[in-house]
């Protein structure tokens, strides 16, 4: 099962203009994007998923720094008003 801040592996569904889209189960169709282009089309695709700026789910096959529940030493890219931006590895 698909679950935000956690990898998976997923089935592979189909290639769009905008990156393979991949099946998340109860999240629904989640898009690897463009950029991370998978080199051919497989069944199965380990990624890790979060959520975009949009709060939709986003896959990559990238790793985190650290996730949820975890401990990580992050570095501070910036902070204003709003808060601390941190890099996490995304």
């Amino acid at each position: 099962m698909a679950k935000i801040g956690e990898r998976a592996t997923l089935p592979y569904l189909r290639e769009k203009s905008a990156g393979s889209f991949l099946d998340g189960g109860e999240l629904g169709e989640i898009l690897l994007p463009k950029g991370e282009r998978i080199n051919d089309e497989r069944e199965l695709v380990d990624v890790f998923i979060y959520r975009d700026s949009e709060d939709l789910p986003i896959a990559t096959q990238k790793s985190p720094k650290t996730s949820p529940g975890n401990f990580g030493v992050l570095r501070v890219l910036a902070s204003n008003n709003t808060g601390a931006f941190l890099d996490w590895g995304l």
